[in-house]
């Protein structure tokens, strides 16, 4: 519950500030592609190591309170990030993993303008997220024959993360976007480096 308290309260502090610039204010929706990386920590004490990355998709929309603040929210596949753990000639064992995320994100956004054209923006909020994860193990089975074995799980969470972005406004409605935004997910560093395309309805 900890981990809502900052959350909630930045969330309620935007949305009781008042409006300084009722021109920049409205609604806007958006859509982005770049690299989704998945590196995983649990399999190091074992001696092995996940990190691949994929392209990834995000589909978003959010409301500008003002000038400076606004609430977003946006859904994200991250493709697939595939790696092998192990080598069979060497230890014995090898695992070939594929990891599947899904997320649906909801940040407090905070904007700085950089003129007429330019901003640099920072985003904080919670992910939930869903990972499923498929693996084919293949052992020595000491004969010089191999056991393959096939694998499968499923898990989900809520988390912490947050980003940073710099923006440039290519008209009154349209803009484009590069962020890169932080999964704070136990165990696992999750990242997605995007570029955006936003439309605003004013």
């Amino acid at each position: 519950m900890k981990q809502f308290g900052w959350v909630l309260a930045a969330v309620l502090a935007v949305i009781s500030a008042p409006a300084m610039s009722a021109d920049d204010s409205g609604f806007y929706f958006g859509v982005g592609a770049g690299m989704f990386g998945v590196q995983e920590d649990d399999f190091e004490s074992s001696g092995f190591h996940f990190n691949d990355d994929d392209t990834g998709l995000r589909a978003f929309g959010g409301w500008q309170i003002n000038q400076n603040f606004g609430i977003e929210a946006g859904y994200v596949d991250g493709g697939t990030a595939s790696d092998s753990l192990g080598v069979l000639a060497v230890d014995g064992f090898q695992a070939d993993v594929d990891i599947d995320v899904t997320v649906f994100d909801l940040y407090v956004t905070g904007k700085l303008p950089l003129g007429d054209m330019f901003y640099a923006y920072a985003k904080a909020g919670m992910v939930f997220w869903q990972a499923d994860a498929s693996a084919t193990l293949q052992e020595d089975d000491g004969e010089g024959g191999v056991i393959t074995t096939e694998l499968s799980d499923s898990s989900s969470g809520n988390d912490p993360a947050y980003g940073a972005g710099f923006g440039m406004n290519i008209g009154e409605n349209v803009g484009v976007q590069v962020e890169y935004v932080v999964f704070d997910v136990e165990n696992t560093n999750v990242d997605f480096l995007s570029a955006n395309f936003v439309w605003r309805f004013r």
